[in-house]
């Protein structure tokens, strides 16, 4: 679960996630997305996808994990919006998927 925490730039809390997640990318509850992917254009896929979907869309991204040393492994992840009290996307749900590719 991600929290959108607006300071500027678009930026998000990571506020929830999951055991089977942290296996695969490392603990990131309580970490901003800007603290862990800091160059907006070199991983411009995947803040193309926290912003789309704080825009109310619902955003899959497929890829290996090569930026984070991990070629071997497919990901999918899926983020769904979260409207608060407000009209606005206050957080997102997400999931992910990781499987090893053969060598």
């Amino acid at each position: 679960m991600v929290e959108r925490a607006d300071s500027g730039k678009s930026d998000y809390r990571f506020l929830l996630v999951g055991t089977e997640i942290v296996k695969v990318e490392g603990e990131c509850t309580g970490q901003m997305l800007s603290e862990l992917f800091p160059d907006r254009e070199r991983y411009a896929d995947i803040w193309k996808q926290y912003d789309e979907s704080c825009s109310g869309a619902i955003h899959v991204r497929h890829q290996n994990l090569g930026w984070k040393g991990k070629k071997y492994i497919e990901y999918e992840t899926v983020l769904l919006p979260l409207r608060g009290n407000s009209e606005n996307v206050e957080y997102l749900i997400g999931t992910a998927y990781a499987a090893l590719l053969p060598d």
